[in-house]
């Protein structure tokens, strides 16, 4: 497969493999809508390279796995079903081998429930730049559990779907119990920064002021997690989101403690490099407001929000209690 197909051919073929894939999961799979589509695909096929044809393959496989009367025979529930199949997705997934991963489900579809397997699929997809078909696979996961909704946020976003996403983080945000995974509680956090970074003056407090709540709520879950034994990873950029949060609300002290966390985690974090320059130089992006403070604002929030790490590594933490 291709890790970023961008050729125009390869796009619309995509769009309409989702649409068709649409039909048939509601049981509209033989009506003219559905055969239409199919005419309007031959076209760009025979534009694409094969690495593009066999990446459209493998996701029109995967999209089948959403279907009714899917060949998959995932299991309805029970998480990963043995400890062979955890260590060996629990290896691929640190190896960050999104192809590989999604080859896995492939080929051990009775070894893993449904919803993890949509759930582990939609995050392979985003990762590898499918956004909207990432969608399709999380919405799945989230309809079986809402253990899985967080991990929505980020093709939402990425898809440029926003009103959506304020949606879902602004639910998320007010039922964090819902939430078992710490890095999904991070993912809602950082959701909010990118959110607070697209919209206007007057509403982005309301979202800055909603981040900082639930990032204390994850950095609080850490802790605890960690007490009991769990080994888990927290990033420079959550802290440098947090400190961006405070400095924006006027939270001098308390932006500049977070900073200097951030680069204690990170000295070669750039992005919390340049933030805490501008901490030190009383910079608020407020005062004075203008066109290049504004986009310093959204740039930051967006580019420490794109560096947000919830990876899908700790299965036991998304399962309902």
């Amino acid at each position: 497969m291709v890790s970023q197909p961008k050729d125009a051919a390869y796009r619309h073929s995509a769009e309409l493999l989702l649409k068709l894939h649409a039909l048939m999961r509601d049981g509209r799979g033989e009506t003219e809508e559905a055969d239409k589509i199919r005419e309007a695909s031959e076209g760009p096929w025979w534009q694409m390279t094969e690495e593009e044809k066999q990446r459209l393959r493998y996701l029109s496989a995967d999209l089948t796995t959403l279907e009714p009367d899917s060949d998959a025979h995932h299991p309805e529930s029970g998480g990963i079903l043995s400890d062979g199949a955890r260590r060996e997705l629990d290896a691929l997934l640190l190896r960050v081998d999104w192809e590989a991963v999604l080859q896995y489900l492939r080929d051990h579809s009775d070894q893993v429930a449904a919803d993890f397997a949509a759930y582990y699929r939609g995050r392979c997809w985003d990762e590898l730049g499918e956004h909207e078909a990432a969608i399709e696979f999380l919405r799945f996961a989230s309809a079986k559990s809402d253990v899985y909704a967080f991990s929505l946020i980020s093709p939402l976003l990425s898809a440029d779907r926003v009103g959506e996403a304020m949606s879902l983080c602004e639910r998320l945000a007010d039922s964090l119990e819902t939430v078992r995974n710490p890095y999904g509680v991070f993912a809602v956090a950082n959701g909010c920064c990118s959110i607070a970074g697209r919209v206007d003056d007057e509403h982005r407090p309301v979202w800055l002021e909603r981040a900082l709540r639930v990032f204390q709520e994850g950095f609080g879950r850490i802790s605890t997690l960690r007490e009991q034994g769990y080994e888990l990873e927290v990033t420079s950029a959550n802290y440098a989101s947090m400190a961006l949060c405070h400095q924006l609300l006027g939270n001098a002290e308390e932006a500049l403690r977070t900073s200097q966390t951030a680069l204690s985690l990170d000295p070669n974090n750039s992005l919390a490099k340049v933030l805490h320059g501008l901490i030190l130089n009383q910079w608020n992006g407020v005062e004075p407001a203008g066109e290049g403070s504004r986009e310093i604002v959204s740039g930051m929030l967006g580019g420490l929000s794109a560096q947000m790490h919830f990876p899908p590594l700790e299965p036991d933490l998304l399962q309902p209690a």
